[in-house]
């Protein structure tokens, strides 16, 4: 299924390129344009990711999720301590990528630049401490240490960037913006250590992240379902406990086809639209009544 991203992808990105790439690279004859013969597996990946990442950039939809789910975490909180079911002091545990901190101006420059994620860039954009907050966070986080709730942050993020990271919560006014309640990942990306260290201290009301994993670790096993069976299974702890915001740039879910090597990460996406596909299109087949005779 080499098509997909060889003919879409490469028609899209023509544009992209012409747009955003250096102008020295482009080069006409006759009107065509030259720069189609330089596109690389990784330029492609990259405009793949574009219209996700001008969605979570500019859309008022994803203005307003942020906003309502925040206002649902509000509730959330206001209907245990208002209950008072609470065995301990208080905790709320949130995720920072994409739920508190909005990434999205890094996303943009990979695309300008048509590039993917790396470990050097990544570290070049925290460094600078320069993520805006997402809308309604700042205004949840100080509504929690108002009411008395010790507000943590557990973040995948590399404990070397606990410095900015924490500068980039000052900046804004974020509570609890320290060490104590800036728990980033020292070896494992399982948070399951991190949050049962939080939860030893009190009673934690509320997770919220954007990834099913900042609930529980049972979500980094998709092999059955894509890991919807987990969600069927948890539904009622997670529609009491959990609040998940949207990112479409990329996730636990991606995570099927992500590979370190461009083109076969393409072609995974490609094996996986057509076993998708062809899944349809069988049962769709058996839902069609029998001819008459």
């Amino acid at each position: 299924m080499r098509k997909i991203w060889n003919s879409v992808a490469v028609a899209g990105l023509a544009m992209t390129m012409i747009a955003c790439g250096p102008k020295d690279e482009v080069t006409t004859n006759n009107g065509a344009d030259e720069s189609l013969m330089m596109v690389t597996p990784e330029a492609m990946l990259a405009n793949q990711s574009m219209d996700a990442t001008l969605w979570f950039h500019t859309s008022a939809e994803a203005d307003y999720m942020f906003r309502q789910c925040y206002d649902v975490a509000t509730l959330k909180v206001n209907q245990v301590m208002n209950s008072r079911r609470v065995d301990g002091r208080p905790a709320v545990i949130l995720d920072l990528d994409e739920t508190v901190l909005d990434n999205s101006p890094y996303q943009l420059s990979l695309l300008m630049a048509n590039e993917t994620f790396s470990e050097g860039s990544w570290a070049e954009w925290i460094n600078q401490a320069n993520a805006e907050p997402l809308p309604g966070a700042l205004a949840f986080t100080i509504m929690c240490r108002d009411r008395g709730i010790d507000v943590f942050y557990v973040s995948n993020r590399s404990i070397d960037f606990t410095q900015p990271t924490l500068r980039n919560l000052e900046l804004h006014g974020f509570p609890n913006a320290d060490m104590d309640h800036v728990l980033l990942k020292e070896d494992d990306s399982d948070k399951t250590d991190r949050r049962e260290r939080v939860a030893s201290m009190g009673q934690v009301i509320l997770y919220c992240g954007d990834n099913l994993r900042d609930y529980r670790e049972d979500f980094g096993e998709r092999s059955v379902d894509f890991g919807k069976d987990h969600v069927e299974e948890m539904e009622g702890d997670l529609l009491t406990e959990f609040v998940i915001f949207p990112n479409p740039m990329y996730g636990e879910w991606s995570r099927i086809y992500i590979d370190n090597k461009p083109e076969t990460e393409l072609n995974k996406k490609d094996q996986l639209v057509e076993r998708l596909l062809s899944q349809i299109q069988s049962r769709n087949a058996q839902r069609q009544p029998q001819g008459r005779r």
